[in-house]
């Protein structure tokens, strides 16, 4: 579900530091320290963690004072200090002659002190200039005006951007002059230090100390990541040794030596073969060791974990208008979308884990008798292309190089739960632009070329479904032909994300998703949805794409705002779903409600019962925590539900795991 301008489940910390040392000629010293807020963005039902404001740290140093384009404004008049002299001359002056910038500090604040008598309106100006840092380079030069109100004797700030670690340590001055109502005070300029940065130890670690091995994985990347300082050459050992998994059996040998030259801090890896004979589960272990030009960090070692080959009655087909599982009866899945493999990794939220904490706890799903997990996926993490976001920034969408073994490792632990997967082309982008959020289409960029490497992936693996693309809405953007373009592609002129503007590109339509997963020889159940994000599907039947395999069904998405949402028998919705389902079967792969105090759930139970008197599958969005008011379906990692809509689904699921009717 896509809502435009609201974003969902995102945070950002801004963080700024203020050190100011040394002695004036008084032997004063002043030192003040800046604590930024965290911005938290509210989330819409389906969409991102996106960047909700940074740049909180603005003037806090002087809780009274905010300051806005050098210049420092007073929020209120205070009196005098206690301590001031109102028969001496008012002064200005810096709070020292030197200050001192640590390597992690952002900002500088520089402290202007008033003494003597305060009666009178003062001001002073402020102006930065280069010594041996440069400004642009080192620091943003500043220049601006301080004022005091008549009787205000507090102090006033102005804040320096820091720029950058530093390898050798640069200095600049910071000179007051032109004081009106008041003179200038010992001292009136300060030199400013930037210290050099302290080099971080460097380290070498795997991305892990545990790996699983899906049943259909052949080979295993194994990831080594750099940290701290990378100025010198560094390099590592690997070697795998066996446990219950022998060597030449159940996987290949391998050992080697990785290098880093100076000033190199990319990830690197090393592959394992797997083995395809596999009756029970099997360990091994992968360990580095010999470390050079650095120590070894808090993974040296992983244990492998080889899954056995799937149950053959676990698998999910098409047969006529119903899903059936591999020993023929059938199947109704009921089950959640868990978010976060869309969006987490390219927006580098964690390297070391492209879920961001969010990875669902099998064993609580199964406890409310889940049998199906979406994921929503995003196609430039996937294939490791570097983008470009809306500021023009190039962005890695693979920060720890392990996206891919992510998903597959996520795959393979909920099939081992006995839950299948639908894998969901969600967040796209056509050209270099980064896919941070939802288009109208898939794109002939990167799109046909995602869903051939999923297939290839996962072919082997019949409880893998395929959701070609999460939300068409062409109908909802100008200069696209609608359903026509949905089958077949077509050429669009705007992009809705990273932002919205004109641009020429060429959309993918359904068919040549759909081709380019037969093209692989896969033969796993491929899901599609309709138009106006999944909610309209008035011609889907007349544009269906041809599967040659007949293992296509149709996805529908619906919350209480859509335009179609009636289950009252002869609503055009009714209408609408029915004929489809006469010829394919239907899965609502997104559904939502409020939650929250005052939320039951209605509309959800509504949905439900409804698909469960005609024989179709549904599953709730979203199984996330993200403290909104609709569409939560869990409070916490424990899995315990939401008030309204996450109570009432887990109800309904427990009990129609026993019951027909759970009206």
């Amino acid at each position: 579900m896509n809502i435009p301008g609201i974003t969902r489940h995102g945070w950002w910390l801004s963080l700024a530091l203020l050190s100011a040392c040394g002695s004036s000629a008084g032997g004063s010293a002043s030192t003040a320290a800046l604590d930024a807020a965290a911005a938290t963005a509210s989330a819409t039902s389906e969409g991102t963690p996106s960047a909700a404001a940074a740049g909180a740290a603005a003037a806090t140093a002087d809780p009274a004072t905010k300051v806005q384009g050098g210049t420092s404004a007073k929020a209120s008049s205070q009196p005098a200090a206690s301590g001031a002299d109102p028969t001496s001359p008012s002064t200005l002056e810096l709070s020292s002659g030197s200050y001192d910038v640590g390597a992690a500090m952002g900002v500088l604040y520089v402290v202007v002190e008033r003494g003597g008598d305060p009666s009178a309106a003062a001001s002073v100006n402020y102006t930065t200039a280069n010594g041996s840092a440069l400004a642009g380079i080192d620091y943003a030069a500043v220049s601006g005006t301080l004022s005091w109100e008549s009787g205000d004797a507090s102090p006033q700030s102005f804040a320096i951007p820091i720029l950058n670690d530093r390898a050798t340590a640069k200095s600049f001055s910071v000179t007051l002059s032109g004081p009106i109502g008041a003179s200038l005070a010992t001292p009136p300029a300060a030199t400013v230090t930037i210290l050099a940065a302290t080099p971080i130890a460097p380290t070498l670690t795997l991305t892990t100390s545990s790996y699983t091995v899906a049943p259909t994985m052949t080979l295993l990347d194994v990831v080594v990541e750099r940290g701290g300082d990378p100025s010198s050459a560094a390099s590592v050992n690997y070697a795998t040794a066996n446990g219950s998994a022998i060597a030449g059996t159940d996987y290949t040998a391998s050992s080697g030596t990785l290098t880093w030259a100076s000033g190199d801090a990319a990830p690197k890896s090393f592959s394992i073969s797997i083995l395809e004979d596999r009756t029970t589960a099997k360990s091994f272990s992968v360990t580095l060791s010999n470390p050079n030009g650095a120590t070894l960090g808090a993974a040296p070692a992983a244990t492998v974990t080889i899954e056995p080959g799937l149950s053959s009655t676990f698998g999910v087909q098409v047969q006529g208008t119903h899903f059936v599982d591999a020993s023929g009866a059938t199947l109704q899945l009921r089950g959640a979308s868990a978010s976060g493999l869309e969006s987490v990794a390219i927006q580098g939220w964690d390297p070391s884990d492209p879920w961001g904490g969010w990875e669902p706890q099998w064993s609580v799903m199964q406890a409310w008798h889940i049998n199906v997990v979406r994921l929503p996926m995003n196609e430039a993490s996937w294939l490791a292309y570097t983008c470009v976001d809306g500021n023009g920034q190039s962005v890695n969408p693979d920060p720890g190089n392990n996206y891919k073994a992510t998903v597959e490792q996520t795959v393979a632990a909920a099939n081992a739960a006995g839950i299948y997967v639908i894998l969901d082309l969600q967040w796209t982008a056509p050209g270099d632009y980064c896919p941070l959020g939802q288009n109208q289409m898939a794109d002939t960029d990167h799109s046909i070329d995602f869903w051939t490497q999923i297939a290839t992936t996962f072919k082997g693996n019949p409880a893998v479904m395929f959701e070609l693309f999460n939300e068409p809405f062409l109908d909802r953007t100008s200069g696209s032909s609608d359903w026509n373009d949905w089958l077949s592609g077509g050429a669009q002129t705007q992009i809705e994300s990273p932002l919205t503007t004109g641009y020429q590109w060429t959309s993918a339509g359904e068919q040549q998703l759909l081709d380019a997963v037969r093209a692989t020889g896969a033969t796993n159940v491929i899901l599609i949805g309709g138009l106006s994000y999944s909610n309209d599907l008035t011609g889907w039947l007349s544009h269906a794409p041809q599967d040659p395999l007949h293992q296509l069904a149709a996805a529908w998405h619906v919350y209480s705002f859509n335009e179609y949402t009636s289950t009252v028998p002869g609503s055009s919705t009714v209408d609408m779903l029915s004929a489809v389902a006469a010829t394919v079967p239907l899965i609502f792969t997104e559904f939502g409600d409020t939650d929250g105090p005052g939320s039951t759930g209605s509309f959800a139970k509504g949905i439900m019962n409804f698909a469960d008197a005609n024989g179709y599958s549904y599953l709730g969005w979203t199984w996330n925590y993200w403290g909104q008011s609709q569409n939560d379906l869990i409070i916490d990692s424990a899995g315990d539900p939401t008030i309204g809509f996450g109570t009432e689904v887990q109800q309904h699921y427990i009990c129609r795991a026993s019951q027909t009717n759970c009206d």
